[in-house]
């Protein structure tokens, strides 16, 4: 998130007012993550892409993406597995601008059908049937997708070969998400070489998704609070810490008020990687630096700044007054 959108909600009063008057920082992290060529003046296009869809479930856009390095599968019992996430879907409602990401092991048509019916079931979950879906002639016009479609009665809209702008908003949202992803990770991995690495881009990819879905827009309601037409909580930020960073998590006895021996650790250290949908958003989602295991976890103490880990490099510049735990994490 750029610095200016996060004196925007400086200004709502979603965040310290000590943010409005901080001058804009350079951080090395965004020039790594977000680089790009500057834009090039297009031609007005009469008919914005969304026109007409004014209540969430109206029209989905969907795109997918392919990484060529393996993704963490996040696993909460058992061992680890071996298998990886190779893609995701991206689904983006064009009234609400809510979007939903699905990770894959593969790009075949039955992982993106089971994809689809989870997006659909978490929107019926606020009252919300999808009508319409914008693809891409990827796997989405398969025989298979496409029976799928017709069997809940919901119209599907392809673009022309080669003509990706037709799929704007899910493209221009993978580039946002992604962008956001890669720059929590590559702050991460340069604070905690040992214990961050590229394969936890799934979950950087969702965290992206959940700060934006948190984020408000210019009509001062966020993605979520319109899809769900329910108020979020005023710190609804909170929730949110800077992606991978080190958090102590309370013995387990002492979580259940029992006694330890004198002597032992009373705490043990995991990364955070966000939360899940399966959780209540107050509760963190935990990765297990010893088992490889997640844990959603509540007693926990969280190091924002990297300041307990020991391969601990340069620090970045930040501005008087961010003083906030969600300052590293909201400015990308």
């Amino acid at each position: 998130m750029s610095f200016s959108k996060i004196q925007d909600l400086a200004r709502q009063g979603k965040l310290p007012n000590s943010l409005l008057g901080c001058p804009h920082p350079i951080c090395k992290s965004c020039q790594y993550g977000k680089a790009h060529r500057h834009p090039v003046a297009a031609a007005d296009i009469a008919q914005p892409i969304d026109a007409g869809n004014l209540t969430p479930g109206d029209r989905v856009s969907v795109d997918q993406i392919e990484s060529s390095t393996p993704g963490y599968v996040d696993i909460f019992k058992g061992k680890p597995t071996s298998a990886k996430y190779h893609a995701a879907s991206v689904y983006v409602d064009h009234a609400s601008r809510y979007t939903f990401v699905k990770y894959h092991y593969s790009t075949g048509a039955r992982e993106a059908i089971e994809g689809k019916q989870i997006f659909e079931r978490l929107a019926l979950t606020h009252g919300v049937k999808v009508k319409a879906y914008q693809v891409d002639n990827g796997i989405m016009s398969s025989h298979d997708y496409i029976e799928h479609q017709h069997a809940n009665q919901q119209a599907i809209t392809f673009c022309g070969m080669n003509a990706y702008g037709q799929n704007g908003i899910a493209e221009r949202y993978i580039r946002t998400l992604c962008d956001r992803a890669r720059t929590m990770l590559l702050h991460a991995m340069e604070h905690w070489p040992d214990v961050i690495t590229l394969e936890l881009w799934p979950c950087a990819l969702k965290m992206a998704a959940d700060i934006h879905n948190a984020t408000p827009g210019p009509s001062g309601l966020s993605p979520e609070e319109i899809l769900t037409k329910q108020w979020a909580r005023p710190d609804r930020f909170l929730d949110f810490h800077t992606f991978g960073c080190p958090v102590f998590v309370l013995d387990p006895s002492l979580q259940q008020g029992h006694k330890i021996p004198k002597w032992k650790p009373r705490a043990r250290q995991a990364k955070y990687l966000g939360h899940s949908p399966r959780h209540a958003q107050t509760v963190p989602i935990m990765l297990n630096i010893t088992t490889g295991l997640c844990s959603p976890q509540y007693h926990v103490m969280f190091h924002d700044y990297f300041t307990s880990t020991e391969s601990r490099k340069t620090m970045f510049y930040h501005p008087a007054g961010m003083t906030s735990s969600l300052t590293t994490v909201l400015m990308f």
